[in-house]
C-alpha cells in the first residue's frame, strides 16, 4: 500500500470514524507517513510516533485498570513533557475527559476544578494542597506514571470516539488579564 493509500484509507469517504476531525487525527497521520520520525523530545528522552503510540495503547490500558469509564474525568498537572503529552492524547482518544490544571493556581482553585469536574484521577509531578475529602485517585507523574504503564497491557483506541464527544474541560483563572 503506497503512502497515498494508506492515508485514504485514514479518512474513508463519509469518515464514519470521524478520522480525521478527532484528536486521533494526527497521530494516525503520523504513524503512516512518518512512524520513526520524533515526535516528542523532553530533555534527553527523545521518542518516535511509533514509540509514541506504544506508549499510549499501554497508557489506555493503564486507565482501564484505574476503572475509568468512558466519559470520565481525569485531570493533569504538570510540566510540560511527554507524559503530558501522552496524557492529553490518550484521554480523549479513549473517550475520557481532560481537565488540564494550570499550574499558576493556588490550591482553592484547583480544588474547585478538581471537584466541579468530578475528576476521578489526578496525574501531578506536584503536591497539591486542600483535596482531603475528594474521592480523587492521585497518580505521581514521577513515580508511579513509568511502572503503571510497564504493567498495563497495550489496547486500541475506540474507533467510535467522535468529534462531538467531549474531550476537554477547562478552568480558567483570569491569567491572560
Amino acid at each position: 500500500m503506497t503512502t497515498l493509500e494508506a492515508l485514504r484509507a485514514l479518512a474513508p469517504a463519509g469518515d464514519r470514524r470521524n478520522a480525521t476531525r478527532t484528536i486521533a487525527a494526527a497521530l494516525r497521520r503520523a504513524l503512516v507517513v512518518g512512524p520513526d520520525n520524533t515526535a516528542v523530545v523532553c530533555g534527553d528522552e527523545s521518542t518516535t510516533y511509533r514509540e509514541l503510540a506504544g506508549r499510549i495503547r499501554r497508557l489506555i490500558g493503564a486507565l482501564a485498570d484505574l476503572g475509568l469509564q468512558r466519559g470520565d474525568r481525569v485531570a493533569v498537572l504538570g510540566a510540560n513533557c511527554h507524559r503530558y503529552v501522552e496524557l492529553y492524547l490518550a484521554l480523549p482518544m479513549a473517550g475520557y475527559v481532560t481537565v488540564p490544571l494550570n499550574v499558576r493556581h493556588s490550591d482553592t482553585e484547583r480544588r474547585y476544578a478538581l471537584a466541579d469536574s468530578d475528576a476521578k484521577v489526578l496525574f501531578t509531578d506536584r503536591e497539591v494542597g486542600g483535596i482531603d475529602g475528594l474521592d480523587l485517585r492521585t497518580v505521581d507523574l514521577a513515580t508511579d506514571y513509568e511502572p503503571m504503564l510497564a504493567a498495563a497491557a497495550e489496547q486500541t483506541w475506540p474507533d467510535d470516539v467522535a468529534e462531538t464527544d467531549l474531550a476537554g474541560i477547562f478552568y480558567t483563572g483570569g491569567t491572560t488579564g
